[in-house]
């Protein structure tokens, strides 16, 4: 006689609880939630609505060297592989202050492995086995530290601030405390390297946190974009005016200012998110901080634009806000021109409005950052 087959049970599915259901999604009871693709602590890759043109592709790829995982193997970068071995001996050139040797040293490097893949996208570094991804960490961290430290090739640079492009600083920290038994010179490099090789390329100034060299704040820069964009904030506006909720969308074309009787000026002092308004004599002028407009910063805001995108950290609007603002200003090649004569604007492309009207950046912009400004000159009578 045949065995009856044993009945299938089917377990209730539970519904959750409203405290497990707030975990889920809120930081509850001290449990993180989970942080996928939106994370500012997860090295992300451009959103696709940046790539949707064809020509704008090159804004993020690298021309020269691959750092990370997302770009590693690319025919086109395999030449500059040669380079990070001569820049890893040149980097671990002395070392008999370290124990153990370089066998040693590479041993503690290799811990960071698992802590390191986790700052990537999964799917990338699955194919990537332990040994594989820790030695192209190790080989390109000596190849940045080498390289921010000496003469640097301007495409290098440029390769070096993209999005899909970076190291965790981790790497670079590791890297210092391995082959100096100390990290302390660090951030110096870091800041001295960001100032003469990116901002004063750019006509900008910058400002360095007090917290970044106490160590008293656990959201340290994640790479070097993310440095450079801390540095561009400042203390200057980079939230949004608590006193002026109003959602003035724009401040309108440099022209069409310019007919209201708007005049502008260039800005003393130099920092990207320093946008003011004042009246001089009952004249309105508006101050604008000089910028260098070229292919190699046009890729730094896009790539700091994109960088804001993907994170879900309120790191401030101050440089998005800036490029959003320019992007109201500057609509046809007169209004370009405009700004070209007060020295406000420095270029060497053709089609600047074009570039500017074209990118997805009303997405990232916070209509009231710059509310004080944007409230004077819509208060302004307009001109019969």
């Amino acid at each position: 006689m045949a065995e009856k087959p044993e009945a299938i049970t089917h377990e209730a599915v539970r519904d959750p609880t409203d405290k497990e259901w707030l975990i889920s999604i809120f930081d509850v009871d001290g449990q993180q939630p989970d942080r996928e693709a939106g994370s500012k602590h997860r090295i992300q890759k451009a959103p696709t609505k940046f790539r949707e043109y064809e020509k704008d592709k090159k804004y993020f790829d690298p021309r020269v060297v691959s750092l990370g995982p997302y770009h590693h193997g690319k025919d086109l970068l395999k030449p500059m592989e040669k380079y990070k071995i001569t820049a890893a001996k040149q980097f671990f050139d002395r070392f008999t202050n370290v124990t153990g040797g370089m066998g040693g040293i590479y041993k503690k490097f290799k811990e960071l492995t698992g802590k390191l893949k986790e700052l990537y996208d999964a799917e990338v570094v699955a194919n990537k086995s332990d040994d594989v991804f820790a030695r192209m960490m190790f080989l390109d961290g000596c190849f940045v530290l080498h390289f921010i430290s000496n003469d640097l090739i301007p495409l290098i640079v440029r390769d070096m601030f993209l999005l899909e492009n970076h190291l965790p600083l981790l790497v670079l920290d590791a890297l210092m405390s391995l082959r100096f038994d100390s990290n302390k010179k660090l951030k110096g490099k870091i800041v001295k390297f960001i100032e003469w090789e990116v901002l004063l390329p750019m006509g900008l100034s910058f400002f360095i946190p007090h917290w970044w060299f106490t160590g008293r704040r656990d959201d340290d820069p994640l790479h070097l974009l993310d440095a450079f964009q801390t540095m561009l904030l400042g203390s200057h506006p980079s939230n949004p005016n608590k006193k002026y909720r109003y959602r003035l969308h724009n401040f309108g074309s440099v022209m069409e200012l310019k007919e209201v009787g708007i005049m502008f000026e260039k800005s003393d002092s130099g920092y990207l998110t320093e946008i003011r308004f004042k009246e001089y004599f009952f004249f309105p002028w508006l101050l604008l901080p000089s910028i260098v407009i070229n292919d190699v910063t046009i890729s730094q805001l896009l790539n700091l634009t994109s960088f804001k995108m993907c994170s879900d950290i309120h790191s401030g609007y101050g440089v998005t806000s800036n490029i959003c603002s320019l992007d109201s200003l500057i609509n046809h090649g007169v209004d370009v021109k405009e700004l070209q004569s007060k020295g406000i604007l420095h270029h060497a492309l053709d089609k600047v409005a074009c570039l500017f009207n074209k990118w997805p950046i009303e997405m990232v912009n916070k209509h009231n950052v710059y509310g004080r400004v944007k409230i004077h000159m819509h208060l302004l009578p307009q001109s019969s």
